[in-house]
């Protein structure tokens, strides 16, 4: 995971910026996502596949569109403008419930 989300970047990075330099101008964009990085509900649901499964029932996973709408929009800014951070996440989450925690068995 380390050579591709961080020394993948870096070596993409450094083999197109030197052409931007040449032509003083260009842009660089990253896209991450953590989505599929970690299992939330999986682990406060202490392995219930169903259960963390339904935290997410009904709603809408963002698409390809989604996502390019904010690299066109990061594009087309004037040349002034910088954006340096873009953090995007669906609109329909559903609220979390409480979890209760017992002081005593952290240890």
């Amino acid at each position: 995971m380390m050579e591709t989300n961080v020394l993948g970047v870096m070596a993409m990075t450094k083999a197109f910026t030197k052409g931007m330099v040449k032509r003083n101008r260009g842009h660089v964009i990253n896209i991450g996502s953590t989505a599929a990085e970690t299992e939330f509900s999986l682990v406060r649901y202490s392995g219930d596949k169903d259960k963390a499964a339904a935290v997410y029932k009904g709603m809408a996973a963002m698409n390809a569109h989604d996502v390019a709408d904010n690299v066109i929009y990061a594009l087309t800014r004037p040349a002034h403008v910088q954006i340096a951070d873009i953090v995007v996440a669906r609109s329909s989450r559903k609220s979390v419930p409480a979890v209760k925690c017992d002081a005593n068995k952290l240890g």
